[in-house]
């Protein structure tokens, strides 16, 4: 059993436990990924990308991870951090999920779509 809220968090996004299996599915399902997910998952990743987005609270329950970021597979690889900046509960409810991604790698990505378009 996971001793820390961010370990569930991570073994939840990982797809381990089954409670948690549908939330995406529809992105998922449009070829969707969750980049909070993927980066907490990979080797040079960390498992802090996956923690919650809000604080435990009367109206939104226990400690979750309600607000995610997703992008293509073909942008997976320009990711190179994400992270969650936590917010005041006086500024907001939620805190803050940030993807950093890697410039270059997303321009190629880019350019690469516009080329085949137009082929």
């Amino acid at each position: 059993m996971p001793t820390d809220t961010t370990e569930l968090l991570v073994t939840e996004a990982s797809g381990l436990d089954p409670k948690q299996a549908g939330q995406d599915e529809t992105l998922c399902t449009a070829g969707l990924e969750d980049l909070a997910r993927y980066w907490a998952t990979t080797r040079q990743g960390d498992k802090r990308a996956v923690s919650r987005t809000v604080n435990v609270c009367a109206t939104h329950g226990p400690d979750s991870r309600v607000d995610r970021v997703y992008g293509t597979t073909d942008l997976l690889t320009a990711v190179t951090g994400v992270d969650v900046i936590e917010v005041p509960e006086d500024d907001s409810d939620h805190h803050i999920a940030r993807v950093t991604l890697d410039g270059d790698y997303v321009s190629d990505v880019l350019n690469q779509q516009v080329a085949v378009s137009a082929a």
